[in-house]
């Protein structure tokens, strides 16, 4: 007889496991979870909460360090010369009494150097109560004419403000739209012939370039016209020609020292020394 096999049940395939299932899950658990605190926070921020906790926080703050005597009790200032006093109390916005600790110090710090004479500010904290404060003040350097008016400008150009009390009164005017940029390069090369430095009474900005110095009087002194380059070389010509042959005392309007390798001076009877502002230069005048 023939054996008749048993018919073997076919394998059980299990479902494929679902990878994908348990990270969006966990994501959309994270983003509900976040919401909600979005949404709790925002409420918090609406309702007042937040700022009501910040400004209890703050009050507790300040209790404490005044029960410890951390406040302001005493504000020194160091290197002040000529920037008001009142202007400096007012810029620090701080008064006896409040938390030193609570001191807002690069706050302070820019509203200082926002004044007219600081250039630089420093503060520090000394604890339980001090704050130091040394400044350095601008230092002027001449007195720029714009629009009928004169304000100081220090060697890095910036406008200061008027000279109000008439310290200043001896220092050299400025002219022209560029003029306080440009002023400090201009007195560094004069200073290289002190004697003659000491003689300037005003600087004329010409087309952005070059200037023209006023020697002695503003109105009617002698005008030196200056190169666009070799200033120095120049100023130091000028100052050996004084030295040698007192060219300075002779009767002069004009000298004109843009050209190196001759001399150009005008006389009261030249007529392009006195010519009247609004007419047109000579074809080798480059003032313009």
């Amino acid at each position: 007889m023939r054996r008749v096999k048993a018919d073997t049940p076919a394998p059980t395939r299990r479902p494929p496991k679902r990878r994908w299932l348990r990270p969006v899950l966990l994501s959309s658990a994270a983003l509900a979870v976040l919401g909600a605190t979005g949404a709790g926070l925002w409420w918090l921020d609406r309702s007042g909460i937040v700022q009501r906790a910040q400004s209890e926080i703050k009050s507790a703050f300040v209790a404490a360090t005044s029960e410890l005597g951390l406040v302001v009790d005493d504000i020194t200032v160091e290197g002040r010369n000529r920037q008001d006093a009142d202007q400096i109390l007012a810029a620090l916005g701080l008064r006896r009494g409040d938390a030193i600790l609570l001191a807002d110090l690069d706050l302070t710090r820019a509203r200082l150097e926002a004044l007219a004479w600081v250039r630089e500010a420093t503060i520090e904290r000394h604890l339980p109560g001090r704050l130091h404060i040394r400044l350095v003040e601008r230092e002027p350097i001449a007195l720029w004419q714009r629009a009928g008016r004169f304000m100081l400008i220090d060697r890095g150009g910036t406008e200061i403000g008027p000279d109000l009390t008439g310290e200043f009164a001896s220092l050299p005017v400025v002219v022209g739209p560029d003029a306080p940029q440009h002023a400090s390069a201009l007195f560094a090369a004069l200073a290289a012939e002190p004697a003659l430095a000491a003689r300037v009474k005003a600087a004329v900005r010409v087309g952005g370039r070059r200037w023209n110095v006023k020697l002695d009087d503003i109105a009617g002194g002698i005008d030196i016209r200056l190169p666009e380059a070799q200033t120095s070389a120049a100023w130091t010509r000028l100052a050996r020609l004084e030295r040698d042959y007192q060219l300075l005392e002779k009767k002069l309007l004009m000298i004109d020292l843009r050209l190196p390798d001759r001399l150009v001076v005008g006389t009261p009877e030249d007529p392009a020394a006195t010519q009247a502002p609004g007419k047109k230069s000579k074809p080798n005048d480059k003032d313009a």
